[in-house]
């Protein structure tokens, strides 16, 4: 039985499961991140639901990707290949290792990893948009937990979404994820929400989860420190100048930072959208190798040393508790 770019079989053992068609690539290998099924009704409904899924992220997708930087608009057409004809760009298995090894990651760090809100978490940052690393290692695939607290939870925020507009742990249903102050360490994510890839995501969120746990550990040192004192923990000393350039970035239709709000008036989300572009960059490049983020550092000398010394004092903040393990 046949659907699409899938086909239907029963093993051996009687138990039926859904494969790759006869004219893919991939010809009679098991789709990815699938189950085994005791019917063929079952396997049949599962590989309609997942042909469903992919349709509504493909619309998805070519919204967000409309707005973007040349980068995101080769990954694009990448994501068209990888989905309906992976021999048309040359992509090879090791797409398909990077896969299988964020998926492990992800259901690594999912904080209930057997619920529906669990699932939908895994299916946003693996297969919803994957085309962060299909072609290549971006920084973040290449090596995870120099951009992503191990000690940091996965979990769906739904739940929260659906709160009443005045309640303390709210999250906007239109923002892709959040971290709260009072546990930096669980990073909440909106399955519906894809403005931003995979790596961008995680490195952007973890970002946040540094900066508030160095954040609440200089407070409770120090009750009475004044945010001003925070360059010496974390804090970027960005020029005033500086700063109103990055937030023009906000209303550029062809840059990765358009309609980031905080961009260049927050710090907080300032150095995690820095952080979230350079953890997606293709691995070994930095934001100087990107002409979306380079031409901003370029015209402010001094300002690109402090992106890196704020960045590394965040990265800190797990990598050397780790290091002392």
């Amino acid at each position: 039985m046949s659907h699409e770019q899938s086909e239907t079989i029963q093993r051996s053992d009687k138990r039926w499961i859904n494969v790759y068609g006869k004219n893919t690539y991939h010809a009679g290998k098991q789709l990815p991140y699938t189950s085994d099924y005791g019917s063929v009704e079952e396997a049949v409904m599962n590989a309609k639901q997942r042909s469903q899924a992919e349709s509504m992220a493909d619309i998805n997708t070519i919204s967000q990707y409309q707005v973007y930087d040349p980068l995101m608009q080769q990954r694009r057409l990448d994501l068209d290949m990888s989905r309906y004809d992976p021999a048309i760009g040359g992509l090879s298995d090791a797409y398909m290792q990077r896969l299988m090894a964020r998926d492990q990651m992800v259901r690594k760090h999912l904080n209930t990893p057997y619920t529906s809100g669990a699932e939908a978490v895994q299916r946003r940052l693996v297969m919803d948009d994957p085309s962060d690393i299909i072609r290549q290692e971006t920084n973040f695939s290449a090596n995870p937990y120099d951009w992503f607290d191990p000690q940091a939870r996965l979990l769906s925020g739904v739940a929260r979404t659906k709160l009443p507009k005045r309640a303390e742990n709210r999250m906007d249903p239109m923002s892709e994820a959040d971290v709260m102050h009072s546990n930096p360490y669980n990073i909440y994510i909106n399955p519906t929400a894809r403005a931003s890839t995979p790596s961008s995501l995680l490195g952007h969120e973890s970002g946040h989860t540094g900066q508030i746990a160095l954040y609440n550990r200089i407070m409770m040192a120090d009750a009475a420190r004044k945010p001003q004192n925070l360059a010496n923990v974390w804090y970027p000393l960005f020029s005033e100048d500086f700063l109103r350039r990055l937030t023009k970035e906000r209303e550029n239709p062809v840059s990765p930072y358009q309609w980031k709000s905080g961009f260049g008036t927050d710090p907080y989300e300032t150095m995690s959208y820095l952080m979230g572009r350079e953890a997606e960059l293709p691995k070994g490049q930095t934001l100087m190798d990107d002409p979306s983020t380079s031409k901003l550092f370029k015209d402010y000398p001094g300002m690109y040393d402090e992106y890196t010394r704020s960045r590394d004092r965040i990265k800190d903040s797990w990598r050397k508790r780790n290091a002392s393990r």
